[in-house]
């Protein structure tokens, strides 16, 4: 299935910190916009990631470098290496 896509997000590690609300999750925006609210999609398995929050990071990094915050519940769906990407109609209006 060919998806025309809003968003591409390249995961590098994710983490899981004791504590905090959300699954920190560092990588790099390859394209698009990523919001709150964003629903992304691995590319490989179409399983559902769902954005809480985001941290950019820009000293230093690499462009695009940021720390998505996921939903905790899609723990299971997010793994470093994937290619998460967001269609423009899984992509909240805005």
């Amino acid at each position: 299935m060919d998806v025309r896509t809003g968003a591409v997000f390249s995961v590098e590690r994710v983490f899981d910190i004791k504590g905090r609300a959300g699954l920190p999750v560092v990588g790099v925006v390859r394209e698009g916009l990523i919001k709150v609210g964003t629903v992304l999609r691995d590319r490989e398995t179409a399983r559902a990631v769902r954005v809480t929050g985001i941290e950019i990071c820009f000293s230093g990094g690499e462009s695009g470098a940021a720390t998505l915050i996921v939903d905790r519940r899609d723990a299971g769906n997010v793994r470093e290496g994937a290619e998460l990407v967001a269609d423009s109609t899984a992509s909240p209006a805005g």
